[in-house]
């Protein structure tokens, strides 16, 4: 807990919180501030253990650069209502109407929408298989009357012997790429470096779907 008085509005930054000061010179409340800002950030300190700052000063300023005005206020209530309210503290607080609130996240780039958040990002269906072309012939017809828009099919073979002519009757954006080695995780990483889009759906070739892909109980 950098600031005292965080503990009235982010109860959770306990788990944030420095070791407990030690004996030797107190570190000023600047770098208290910085050390708040950095976490903010994602970045942390490797800085001398500390108490929190109590002076009520900075603590008041604290809360004005950081918080919506009205916390100020409502901190100083429960000073009151709790018995610690000192004239220095109401001092401080008068003091901090002079602070404005920083503005930390202005020059932030903005977070890109996650292509998972879009209405219909594209799905990359990874598919090995292995001397199964039977159960893979009705999975395939399960993806050929998929409405999803946005989707490629990726078939890892690694079928003996190998029947390309099997894949031709079937309506789909249908990569086949044909393995020899035998092994599950080989088949998915050559689809995942021929994949299309950045969603990646592991399909199985004896997994039902329905229609409508995103009601799909194996998603």
């Amino acid at each position: 807990m950098l600031f005292l008085f965080q503990k009235y509005l982010q109860p959770t930054w306990y788990f944030n919180r420095l070791p407990e000061g030690r004996m030797g010179r107190p570190i000023p409340v600047e770098q208290n501030e910085a050390v708040y800002r950095d976490l903010l950030l994602g970045r942390r300190w490797d800085v001398p253990p500390h108490r929190a700052a109590r002076d009520p000063d900075a603590n008041y300023r604290f809360l004005r650069r950081y918080f919506h005005p009205a916390w100020s206020g409502y901190v100083w209530m429960l000073r009151v209502i709790s018995g610690h309210w000192r004239p220095a503290g109401l001092r401080a607080f008068f003091r901090s109407f002079r602070e404005k609130r920083s503005t930390l996240y202005r020059h932030l780039p903005e977070t890109p929408t996650l292509p998972a958040l879009r209405e219909t990002p594209g799905v990359s269906v990874i598919l090995p298989t292995l001397n199964r072309y039977d159960a893979l012939k009705d999975a395939l017809k399960d993806l050929e009357q998929q409405d999803y828009p946005a989707f490629e099919v990726i078939v890892v073979d690694q079928s003996e012997p190998f029947r390309p002519g099997f894949y031709r009757p079937f309506d789909l954006p249908l990569k086949l790429i044909r393995q020899e080695a035998k092994a599950l995780w080989r088949a998915r990483n050559t689809a995942i470096r021929a994949a299309e889009y950045e969603l990646l759906h592991f399909f199985y070739d004896a997994s039902p779907v329905g229609s409508d892909w995103r009601h799909c109980p194996c998603l």
